[in-house]
């Protein structure tokens, strides 16, 4: 047996009278103290150190239970607090009478001892009326300490009474009175075990209060009769099946301050505030969870996960000249490009004395045609005048004009599609274009401690209560805020699938944290036991997936696929930078004719083509 020995008393070994009255019927506390080691072995688990709590260093009762019970334990000699603590889920508290009892208990949970823990209470006077139960119980209801087992001495005879209590009975929510465990004729020690059976798993249709607030999509909250709350949706409908299984009446509340809750001023807002206070037994506020929320509360198993994101509106539009190269991708302009620079510098060359020398020699006749400017002609699909005679030059221009038609023809075709199309800037591809950019950006106050190792950004956070997040959702949908907003990533499309498709925003890639879904529980709740059984069960049978599927399913398609619509008609916003290059090459025209005419060289030769 390993023994940890912590002690803020002196020895009381030599002081004689410090042992009267633990000395008066040795018997029936050494009985007390195997029996107490007997319930300790078939219900404590060992792979946890069992605290152990006197008040005096010679005890028989302890003596006798260290003798039996051969598991680890740590032996704590007084009320102090040691330096380094470790969780400690079982408990055995000797005491002299009721007064010291209750002292070392109440000193235990107000030190953030596990009050859900089990515990093995010795009340170890040999004097039946030291010891009363009825007190010792209406403490251990007032700690909400539901796992108690209690002995003390009997009135007659020396085999000690053993005593627990069931926190909830029909028809009593808060019951304190304690009943008897009988161990007589007892066969291989079977009434020794499972002493300590979960006793919040059937609450009688007591109330089973949970504090939320509206949080769509997971979330709604409709009012009922005499102000009730009904929960729908996802979480709702948890909170609902849980409910059901405990046996539980529901009775939802939403909290003073329409959020999470965040701490300040030693106390909690919010949602997390309720639980705080002990208005509520749980939080179903989907908040996500930081540091300092885990440490001051405790959580269900978790039964889905928040994706907790960034949301800005959506880029500036591209210049609308910019859509009638769209339907070309680079590989096909630059062959385009490259292809009518060919034909310039040809043109270009057709001029030079070197091409006049090459006609001679080859025997070309002259050649009094402007090349650029019948192969733009000809790619326009405008009609030519004339027609080369020879068959080799024919067949150039033959090829030219195919050339030309089928690419006419496919860049018009995916020319029209394009006019419709809305054209972005660049999407902001992290959080620190964000940052580089010096737009606005905030949140909820919870959510600014992931960022807290950040002096730049938890400086600037702009802290948002939740109520003004649908407001700024608004506001970047209709593209008239730079604020950037973090927030539930469902939440977000949630609202985006009331417009049915038809606005956007940009949520920027990269989470700030992936949180599980759970429930909030303060600290050592009796509740959250059987709260997270319970949600263990329908997540491993599938229930939770079923419920969530649908939604996630219909929200992903909307918000990464345009509405769906009618044929629209080409308006003039469609085709606006068409219209603008026509009015461009009119005032071109308009400009050169001016300057033939101002100059009186207005060319009225006729070009031939080449014979």
């Amino acid at each position: 047996m390993d023994v940890d020995v912590y002690s803020d008393k002196g020895d009381t070994s030599n002081n004689p009278d410090a042992l009267v009255g633990e000395l008066e019927d040795p018997a029936v506390v050494v009985k007390i103290g195997t029996t107490a080691a007997k319930i300790a072995f078939y219900n404590f688990e060992w792979r946890y150190v069992t605290l152990v709590m006197y008040n005096t260093m010679l005890h028989i009762g302890v003596e006798s239970f260290l003798q039996v019970y051969n598991q680890s334990v740590a032996l704590k000699l007084g009320k102090f607090v040691p330096r380094h603590r470790v969780h400690v889920p079982q408990f055995v508290i000797f005491g002299q009478d009721i007064v010291e009892v209750s002292e070392n208990v109440n000193w235990l949970i107000q030190n953030r001892y596990d009050n859900t823990g089990m515990f093995i209470v010795i009340c170890s006077s040999a004097n039946y009326n030291k010891c009363s139960e009825i007190e010792m119980f209406q403490t251990f209801s007032r700690l909400y300490m539901p796992n108690v087992v209690f002995l003390k001495a009997p009135e007659d005879g020396d085999e000690p009474m053993v005593l627990t209590y069931y926190p909830v009975l029909p028809g009593e929510c808060r019951n304190n009175k304690p009943s008897l465990i009988e161990l007589s004729n007892c066969d291989r020690d079977m009434c020794f075990k499972n002493m300590f059976p979960e006793k919040y798993g059937n609450l009688h249709k007591c109330s089973f209060i949970v504090s939320t607030l509206e949080q769509p999509p997971f979330m709604h909250l409709t009012s009922g009769v005499n102000g009730s709350l009904h929960p729908s949706g996802a979480d709702g409908d948890i909170i609902k099946l849980i409910s059901e299984i405990l046996n539980a009446t529901l009775v939802v509340t939403t909290p003073e301050i329409r959020e999470w809750g965040h701490y300040k001023d030693n106390n909690w807002t919010g949602s997390l505030g309720d639980v705080f206070n002990k208005r509520a037994h749980a939080s179903s506020c989907s908040a996500p969870l930081t540091p300092q929320i885990h440490g001051n509360f405790q959580i269900s198993f978790n039964y889905a996960s928040i994706d907790i994101v960034w949301a800005a509106k959506l880029p500036a539009l591209k210049p609308s000249f910019e859509k009638l190269l769209y339907p070309l991708k680079m590989q096909t302009r630059i062959a385009l490009c490259a292809m009518f620079f060919g034909i310039i510098f040809m043109n270009a060359f057709m001029n030079t004395k070197l091409w006049a020398d090459i006609r001679r020699t080859l025997n070309i006749g002259p050649t009094n045609i402007s090349l650029f400017f019948y192969s733009w002609l000809v790619f326009f699909g405008m009609p030519l005048l004339r027609f080369p005679s020879k068959s080799t030059m024919r067949m150039i221009v033959i090829s030219w004009i195919w050339f030309c038609y089928i690419i006419r023809t496919a860049y018009q075709a995916a020319l029209v599609g394009s006019m419709k199309l809305q054209l972005y800037e660049d999407y902001l591809q992290s959080f620190n274009m964000v940052i580089k950019k010096k737009y606005p950006y905030g949140g909820l106050v919870s959510l600014r401690d992931y960022y807290s190792e950040d002096e730049e950004v938890f400086s600037n956070w702009a802290i948002i209560h939740f109520n003004e997040s649908y407001t700024i959702l608004d506001e970047l949908l209709n593209g008239t805020s730079d604020f950037v907003i973090a927030l539930d990533k469902e939440f977000i499309v949630n609202h985006i699938m009331r417009y049915n498709g038809t606005k956007r925003l940009q949520i920027i890639p990269g989470k700030i944290v992936n949180s599980p879904a759970v429930l909030y529980f303060k600290k050592f709740a009796p509740l959250r036991t059987p709260v997270s059984r319970i949600i263990s069960s329908i997540v491993e049978g599938g229930i939770v997936d079923m419920i969530y599927s649908n939604h996630l399913e219909r929200g992903d398609f909307l918000f990464h696929h345009e509405v769906m619509k009618g044929a629209e008609p080409l308006k003039l916003s469609h085709v606006k930078s068409t219209f603008l290059i026509l009015v461009i090459g009119w005032a071109v025209s308009i400009l050169y004719f001016f300057i033939e005419v101002l100059s009186k060289k207005i060319v009225r030769k006729e070009p031939r083509f080449l014979k």
